[in-house]
């Protein structure tokens, strides 16, 4: 508690400081022999051990093997998976806030270990990248068109898609910003648990056979942010109990 006088003023500002704890930036207004009350909550910066898992995106051949009329194309299972150890992910955390200072953290996973990370609790713009370091390949396909003039087929023009091998690749993050939703993290996720479990979207492009890839299937790694807004209420945050 602090009681004190202020110079007569509007727009004024006060700064909270305390350490371990976010700074808080309060706006007042102060005029002639006027007494104001201001109440301000600060919020403690905490280490909490963080895990990831995966939310899995896969062709719908590995996703339904025995529904014949589902074999085509990326389906969303909703099956969960961990890092592997051949995978590294990133986590990024901005907190969106008027009223105290910018809080950007971050955490580095190599595969299935944990880390920590520091936290507060608030709404964050996220952004959550998976890299798989093994190699990937799309084979070359050949594809005919066929051309037809008044629905009669006078020809047939042809070509080669070239093969594509990648050393590393995209294979799933998530991206919760103004368009897809903000991520809330409440006081009770971060104060009253051992950590935090986050999720993201697992894409399994060499989960797919072979002779099943396409050069298509490559789109599969700029439709994260899309597939976040579409399952945001499968990616929320878990408390982590021990």
């Amino acid at each position: 508690m602090l009681v004190t006088k202020l110079p007569v003023g509007f727009g004024l500002v006060l700064d909270f400081v305390k350490e371990g704890y976010l700074i808080s930036h309060e706006p007042v207004d102060v005029t002639l022999d006027e007494s104001i009350d201001v109440d301000v909550k600060l919020y403690k910066v905490v280490e909490r051990k963080v895990e990831l898992k995966k939310k899995l995106i896969s062709k719908g051949v590995r996703a339904f093997p025995f529904a014949e009329s589902l074999k085509k194309g990326w389906v969303y299972t909703g099956m969960e998976s961990d890092v592997e150890d051949d995978e590294e992910a990133v986590i990024t955390l901005r907190r969106i806030s008027n009223s105290e200072d910018e809080f950007v953290t971050s955490a580095h996973i190599n595969g299935s270990g944990n880390v920590t990370m520091q936290l507060v609790p608030g709404i964050y713009e996220v952004t959550i990248t998976i890299m798989n370091h093994k190699n990937l390949t799309i084979p070359s396909e050949k594809r005919c068109v066929k051309q037809k003039v008044l629905g009669i087929k006078v020809s047939e023009k042809c070509y080669t898609f070239p093969e594509i091998n990648l050393e590393s690749f995209i294979s799933g993050g998530a991206i919760f910003n103004n368009n897809t939703k903000y991520l809330i993290l409440d006081p009770s996720l971060v104060y009253n648990s051992d950590g935090v479990l986050f999720y993201a979207l697992g894409i399994e492009l060499d989960g797919v056979p072979m002779e099943k890839r396409k050069v298509e299937d490559l789109e599969q790694m700029s439709k994260l942010e899309e597939y976040s807004k579409e399952f945001y209420n499968d990616l929320i945050p878990l408390p982590i109990v021990e």
